[in-house]
């Protein structure tokens, strides 16, 4: 089954890992935040499900780290399915005439990838196009709940301009402070990129969620 261009609206459960990434959708939009990283998807997702009706579709969205040198800072990607571990759970497809997006795998990692060879390495073993810390752990609560699921991302940092990662036990920690710190901060490199990525994801939501852009 395909999901068509603007029909999203009526039965669809967006899943996001933070409130920056669906800012422009939250008030008009049934919204999941599941917080960064798998650990948090399951519970908040789960109590999510038990507390309204059961959607059409669960769409995973967010930010994400490129693994393939083409793309870069606000390309987006839609998941034709999802790696996560040993498992490859599949992806609906979604209608997007008059959005400009990749359509491939999308890699879900436990730990945050920075290193450029590591990336490489994980999309020519995979053959996905880019990375995030949630889309796999959504991929199962759905498939479990038998709920078809789709996953869109928008590239944040290219092989070439990797985020740091985080190595140490107080950086795990902080990580999701961090992490909405540097997509909110628009004074930066770092926040510029973030600006960028979130700006063509809410964009491309508006569109497949049949949503108008408000106007000021």
């Amino acid at each position: 089954m395909n999901f068509e261009l603007g029909t999203l609206n009526c039965d669809v459960l967006v899943v996001a890992a933070l409130r920056s990434e669906v800012a422009g959708i939250m008030e008009r939009a049934r919204v999941c935040l599941v917080g960064v990283g798998i650990h948090g998807v399951q519970e908040r997702l789960e109590q999510e499900l038990q507390a309204g009706h059961a959607p059409g579709l669960i769409l995973s969205v967010g930010l994400s780290g490129s693994l393939d040198e083409s793309l870069a800072t606000g390309h987006l990607v839609i998941a034709s399915e999802v790696v996560f571990g040993e498992t490859r759970f599949p992806a609906r497809h979604l209608e997007t005439p008059g959005i400009v997006a990749r359509r491939g795998p999308i890699y879900c990692s436990p730990r945050t990838v920075s290193a450029r060879e590591e990336r490489l390495e994980i999309g020519r073993s995979s053959g996905a196009l880019c990375v995030d810390m949630e889309s796999g752990a959504v991929a199962r609560v759905a498939e479990a709940h038998r709920i078809p699921m789709a996953a869109l991302r928008a590239i944040m940092d290219s092989v070439d301009d990797p985020v740091a990662g985080f190595d140490s036990p107080r950086d795990a920690v902080d990580r999701a402070c961090v992490r909405e710190r540097i997509r909110l901060d628009l004074s930066g490199p770092l926040g510029e990129k973030a600006r960028r990525a979130l700006a063509q994801l809410d964009s491309a939501l508006h569109v497949l969620l049949g949503l108008p852009h408000r106007t000021a």
